[in-house]
């Protein structure tokens, strides 16, 4: 999702009242856009790896298990990481 995207999601005036003052909202904007891409890309990741780890058997997940020990345990990614860590 790019800045420019907004303009479908927002009315035209309500964005270029926000750009009128400075380019704050901008660079927060792309930080928030950003950390949404990632949080659906760690999403994504433990989406595929839960499900590999579900058609596994008990060795094949042990095996896996013995070079990535997080294999199949890994905690499930969370939103409004500048929340948690402030």
């Amino acid at each position: 999702m790019k800045y420019k995207e907004l303009y479908n999601i927002l009315p035209v005036e309500v964005i270029k009242y926000i750009g009128e003052f400075d380019n704050t909202s901008k660079k927060n904007m792309n930080k928030v856009i950003q950390e949404l891409n990632e949080y659906n890309d760690a999403i994504e990741e433990y989406w595929i790896e839960d499900e590999q780890a579900y058609y596994m058997s008990d060795w094949d997940l042990s095996r896996r298990q013995r070079w990535d020990p997080q294999f199949g345990n890994r905690a499930y990614p969370g939103l409004l990481k500048s929340i948690r860590n402030g």
